[in-house]
């Protein structure tokens, strides 16, 4: 006798997070309490799985949360999931997408800055007597309310802190006092990423 898997009939959306998230990120931020929103709210939709788009070095560029939305109206719980993972923090350009790819809606309600530290070029002093531990709580001090660091990659030539919050020009001028004083964030360069 053979096994059968039961197909799961609905619609599958995507839910795209333009934010650089390593998957135990993705998870613990978004995707789990996503699932338990759309559980708590009753609504016919369940998160069913995700996946980090990396670049050729290994560094995330965006994730993806998939939803199985059971009935004939999957457009009718795009407003619920947007609206609650606004409440989150998910990032501007963030968006949902139908089955066949198509765009249902953008949205998001933070901005987001890179922060990549320099990880070879530095003396080797510098290195040696830094702790990138006590660097992230300086920076996370810096930005007080402004913002917060959700994740962070480690490349092979620089460590990167992915930092999320309302403002972007506000979460840099926080930072620049930091990154000027410190020595192991000498070099350093912020990019915008959301």
């Amino acid at each position: 006798m053979g096994l059968f898997r039961r197909k799961r009939s609905g619609t599958e959306l995507t839910v795209r997070l333009n934010a650089r998230l390593q998957p135990m990120h993705r998870g613990e931020l978004f995707e789990d309490p996503l699932d338990d929103h759309l559980t708590a709210a009753k609504l016919p939709a369940s998160v069913t799985g995700g996946g980090t788009q990396l670049s050729a070095e290994g560094e995330a560029q965006f994730c993806d949360i998939d939803v199985l939305v059971e009935g004939d109206d999957p457009e009718a719980v795009v407003p619920a999931i947007r609206t609650y993972l606004e409440s989150l923090g998910v990032p501007r350009g963030s968006s949902i997408l139908d089955e066949d790819g198509s765009v249902l809606v953008t949205f998001g309600s933070t901005e987001g800055l890179a922060l990549y530290l320099n990880g070879t070029d530095l003396p080797a002093e510098v290195y040696a007597a830094s702790d990138v531990n006590e660097l992230v709580d300086a920076v996370e001090e810096a930005l007080g309310d402004s913002g917060r660091m959700l994740s962070y990659w480690e490349g092979p030539r620089d460590t990167a802190l992915y930092l999320y919050g309302r403002d972007a020009a506000l979460m840099r001028s926080r930072l620049a006092p930091v990154l000027e004083s410190r020595a192991d964030a000498q070099l350093s360069r912020l990019e915008a990423i959301a």
